[in-house]
């Protein structure tokens, strides 16, 4: 059996992308994904049109909240229903390429247990899907980075940001 990967997905507000967002997790060619949306007291028609992907997906699991209680306290109540191997958080104002959680998982299991995170390079779109900048081009551009490091990286993440929040996958044990 592949390893659950559980993608907890936040939503405020998102109204012009959640459509597009979801479906790009629901049809990843992972087949082995626990989907979690949890939306914040979206005040536009966000909360609508999740509920009609839950009713045509059964699969995912939707928490509408009542009130807003900010993006940290609402990935937690997602995260308490998290049952998989791995976590994505994901907003509902991006978009996963559809191989996505595959090259992840592949990744992870070629790598020992102490790997903890795996992340890629994203590319920044508009409103409208047009491409306007690569995450590590821009980070090179403003002279950032000069190269992407790999293998033990903790020391590099408290001095220096490189890694796409977005793309990170994240091995459940890490929370606990």
């Amino acid at each position: 059996m592949k390893p659950l990967v559980s993608v907890v997905c936040l939503c405020y507000n998102h109204e012009q992308f959640v459509r597009e967002a979801i479906e790009s997790v629901v049809n990843q060619t992972y087949p082995n994904i626990q989907l979690i949306i949890v939306d914040d007291c979206s005040h536009d028609g966000s909360a609508s049109i999740i509920q009609q992907l839950v009713d045509q997906n059964p699969r995912i699991t939707f928490i509408q909240l009542k009130e807003n209680i900010g993006n940290c306290a609402a990935f937690n109540k997602g995260f308490a229903l998290v049952k998989g191997d791995f976590v994505i958080d994901f907003a509902t104002d991006d978009v996963m390429l559809g191989d996505r959680i595959e090259k992840q998982v592949n990744q992870f299991l070629k790598l020992d247990q102490s790997y903890g995170v795996a992340f890629t390079n994203a590319d920044y779109i508009d409103s409208k899907g047009a491409f306007l900048r690569n995450h590590v081009e821009h980070l090179r551009g403003k002279k950032l980075i000069s190269k992407i490091p790999e293998g033990s990286i903790f020391r590099d993440v408290l001095t220096r940001y490189f890694i796409c929040g977005p793309t990170m996958m994240v091995r459940k044990k890490v929370f606990d």
